[in-house]
């Protein structure tokens, strides 16, 4: 048995022009498509991404996806509030400072015409379950607000988190079968494999 492995430097929302590229001959052939990180996470729509972008698969193809594992269901937001350390401000105080930096230096470096004093910034996080489309998943939506004049308020991050159940529904419906879930429970990451139907 043959195997290969190559890389492509592409715009990901452009997966359906490179499939070609991806045919690798003649002969039975998987492939297998890799979202780590919080990838699918940070999709406006991951459903749709999926849907159009993975369009190429051919049965036998694989899925596996690494996301963010949901705290408590979407259904019960006061334990969510309560359980999620981004929302309840358990985060230890090194890490914070990093996001902080993350999340706020974009502002500091483009907000301001250059040598003007910095402006006082305030990183917020918010429960957000309006923009995720996959059943049980819910987003943290995080903000910098800068003083003003004028007050101005950045969004400049979601992270959405995944109820394992709901994920693998959604891609059932989207013609993915479950192949197996990696998941040590709430607050850790998921590792979830999906074959193509």
């Amino acid at each position: 048995m043959v195997r290969s492995a190559f890389a492509i430097a592409a715009n990901f929302y452009h997966l359906p022009l490179y499939i070609n590229v991806l045919d690798r001959g003649p002969g039975p052939r998987r492939r297998l498509v890799c979202l780590f990180g919080g990838t699918l996470g940070n999709l406006s729509n991951e459903l749709l991404f999926l849907r159009h972008q993975l369009v190429g698969m051919e049965p036998g193809d694989f899925l596996l996806l690494h996301t963010a594992r949901a705290w408590a269901p979407r259904e019960a937001p006061e334990e969510i509030k309560r359980l999620d350390p981004a929302l309840n401000g358990s985060l230890p105080g090194e890490l914070r400072a990093l996001e902080r930096q993350l999340l706020i230096g974009p502002i500091e470096r483009y907000g301001r015409p250059p040598g003007e004093p910095l402006e006082d910034m305030e990183v917020q996080s918010r429960l957000e379950v309006g923009c995720c489309p996959v059943p049980g998943s819910y987003a943290i939506e995080q903000s910098v607000l800068v003083a003003g004049p004028p007050r101005r308020r950045f969004v400049v991050t979601y992270k959405k988190r995944y109820e394992p159940g709901g994920l693998v529904s959604a891609l059932a419906e989207l013609g993915w079968e479950n192949v197996a879930v990696w998941d040590d429970g709430p607050g850790k990451d998921l590792l979830c494999l999906f074959r193509r139907l």
